[in-house]
C-alpha cells in the first residue's frame, strides 16, 4: 500500500484526541495517512488512518516514512497558541493547512462497551452516576510519577476535592460517584475506583456518565468527541487554548491575578508557583451549583 503523508504527534492521552478532531480533512487534502504516535489506542478504529503506529514500530522510518511528506505537530510551541490563545484543534488544523470542527473523533469498540455496561449494571446498579478526576498530567504508562510531582496549577486539590464529593452525596444520595485516575493518585471517600485501567476503558464510562467534574485533563477532550455535558475546572491552563463551549467552564479570576498563566510551559520547567496553585481552589459549593444546574436541566 502507497501512503502520502506522514503525521507525528506526541504529548498526552488529552492532546491526542483533541488532534482527532483534524484527521478527516487531513485526509481529504493529503491522501493515506502514517499516523506516529504515544497513544495509537487513541485512533484504533478511525478510517482516516491508513496506518496507526508507535514510535517503536520497527522500521518505522524505512519501511514509512522515508519517502513520503512529513509533518510534525507541537501546538505548544506555535505562535497562534501562545501569544494568539488560538484552540488547539484550530493550531493542528492552522499547520496541516485545513479547516476543522472542533469535534475530536473516538470509536468505542463493541466489546469495550459491552464490558462496561456489565460493570455498570453489576457494581453501579444502572443508577446514575457522575465522573471526578482531580489529577492529571502523569503518563498512564508510568504512573509512578504521580509521586513526583511538583506543579498542580490544572490539579483540584484533594481535601477541595473530598468536600464536593460529601455535598453532592448529601444532596444526591442515590447517585454514584466515580472516580477516574491513577492507582498512584489521591483516593477521595466514597466514590467507585476506576484508577488502574487502560486509557480505551474510559471511554464508555463518560459515554454513559450523566454529568462530571473534571480537570483540564483527557476527559474534556473526550467530552467533546461523545457529547457529554459536564464541568471542567481550570486554572493555569486556558479554556480559550483547551476548552469547549458545550461544557460549564468554571474558573475564578479571584483566586490568582496570573490565572490561565500557561506556566509551566515547555521550557520553564524550574518555575514555582509564588501562590501555591492558589488558582484551583475553587470552591466546592459553587461546583455543585453548576453541576445541580445541569442535572436540573436534564429533569
Amino acid at each position: 500500500m502507497r501512503f502520502d503523508v506522514g503525521i507525528i504527534i506526541e504529548g498526552g492521552v488529552g492532546k491526542h484526541i483533541a488532534f482527532s478532531a483534524a484527521l478527516s480533512e487531513a485526509r481529504k487534502r493529503y491522501g493515506e495517512i502514517v499516523l506516529v504516535s504515544a497513544y495509537p489506542e487513541v485512533f484504533v478504529g478511525n478510517e482516516s488512518v491508513a496506518r496507526n503506529l508507535s514510535f517503536s514500530f520497527p522500521y518505522l522510518y524505512e519501511d514509512y516514512l522515508k519517502d513520503i511528506k512529513l509533518f510534525k505537530l507541537e501546538p505548544y510551541l506555535e505562535d497562534e497558541y501562545r501569544l494568539q490563545k488560538k484552540h488547539i484543534i484550530d493550531v493542528f488544523a492552522s499547520r496541516l493547512g485545513i479547516e476543522c470542527e472542533r469535534k475530536p473523533e473516538v470509536k468505542i469498540l463493541q466489546q469495550e462497551e459491552q464490558e462496561f455496561l456489565a460493570f455498570r449494571e453489576k457494581v453501579l446498579e444502572n443508577k446514575n452516576y457522575l465522573v471526578i478526576q482531580i489529577r492529571g498530567g502523569t503518563p498512564p504508562l508510568n504512573p509512578e510519577l504521580a509521586k513526583q510531582k511538583a506543579h498542580f496549577t490544572r490539579d483540584y486539590p484533594e481535601e477541595l476535592a473530598q468536600k464536593f464529593v460529601d455535598l453532592f452525596r448529601k444532596k444526591y444520595p442515590d447517585w454514584y460517584i466515580v472516580q477516574i485516575g491513577l492507582p498512584t493518585e489521591p483516593k477521595l471517600h466514597d466514590c467507585v475506583y476506576l484508577t488502574n485501567l487502560p486509557v480505551r476503558a474510559y471511554f464508555p464510562v463518560l459515554k454513559y456518565c450523566n454529568t462530571f467534574v473534571v480537570i483540564d485533563s483527557f476527559l474534556n477532550h473526550l467530552s467533546a468527541a461523545l457529547g457529554k455535558r459536564g464541568v471542567v475546572l481550570w486554572g493555569g491552563t486556558n479554556p480559550s487554548n483547551l476548552g469547549y463551549e458545550h461544557n460549564i467552564n468554571l474558573y475564578d479570576t479571584s483566586l490568582c491575578e496570573e490565572i490561565f498563566c500557561g506556566r509551566p510551559g515547555v521550557f520553564d520547567h524550574s518555575w514555582k508557583c509564588k501562590r501555591n496553585f492558589s488558582c484551583m481552589r475553587i470552591q466546592p459549593e459553587l461546583i455543585l451549583e453548576k453541576v445541580s444546574s445541569l442535572i436540573d436541566a436534564k429533569v
